[in-house]
């Protein structure tokens, strides 16, 4: 399959379309795709409603929805004759995801037409950063992945500081993968000490993060002493975390 896509200039003339397609219609007429996309655009709706109804006693509605709707986004993709990581690292393939093939969907998470989720801002564009961060917390089969990201310790902030903040130099996708397995298997005791020295409960990845941005700057992390898992070690060290 031939993914298409909308450079910036484009994909600003679509965010007005849609916003001109949306004040007519509600929400109930869609730009014109060819029949693959229509395809597609049927998939994310029916992913879209079912990740809706496992909401259903959630106590992290927008946090586990996203967990749904990334883990039926990332597996269907990735299904995808001719989808790999270069059309995932190419940001004008999810322009034109969000904003010609499923701009409702987008407008229903956010309840708003915010341009930065369809397209302006490049780490907050919805369907990219779902895909990503599914892609960088994977630990072997979708099943473990979503039971990793299910922790009660993991809500939108994780989002953000996983997904949405690639390092000055680039993302390491193993060292990500392999931040999210020791922050999520950390016990009951050592969380609450990591959260009463830093704070709160977002603060303890997100030290974690920024800590990883710093000292990969410096030092390259896959040439640690004791190679991604050393590394990774190091970082829970540096932020005082009891391992």
């Amino acid at each position: 399959m031939k993914f298409k896509t909308l450079d910036r200039s484009k994909a600003k003339d679509a965010m007005e379309e849609w916003r001109n397609l949306f004040r007519l219609y509600n929400g109930e007429k869609l730009p014109d795709v060819n029949e693959d996309y229509l395809i597609i655009r049927k998939k994310l709706t029916q992913f879209f409603n079912e990740a809706e109804v496992e909401l259903v006693g959630s106590k992290k509605e927008k946090y586990n929805f996203d967990v749904s709707m990334g883990v039926k986004l990332y597996e269907y993709l990735n299904s995808l004759d001719g989808f790999n990581i270069r059309v995932a690292s190419n940001d004008e393939f999810w322009y034109y995801l969000s904003l010609k093939v499923a701009p409702d969907l987008v407008t229903k998470r956010y309840n708003e037409h915010s341009d930065e989720h369809f397209y302006k801002k490049n780490v907050r564009v919805w369907f990219s950063t779902l895909w990503w961060y599914i892609h960088l917390s994977w630990q072997g089969d979708l099943e473990s992945t979503k039971k990793l990201l299910l922790e009660d310790r993991f809500n939108t902030d994780t989002i953000l500081n996983l997904a949405e903040r690639p390092g000055r130099n680039g993302t390491y996708i193993d060292i990500d993968r392999e931040i999210m397995k020791t922050y999520g298997t950390l016990n009951d005791v050592q969380l609450e000490k990591a959260r009463s020295r830093v704070g709160g409960v977002n603060n303890v990845f997100r030290l974690l993060m920024h800590l990883h941005t710093a000292k990969s700057i410096v030092l390259e992390p896959l040439l640690y002493d004791g190679g991604i898992n050393g590394y990774v070690t190091s970082l829970f060290k540096d932020a005082q975390i009891e391992m």
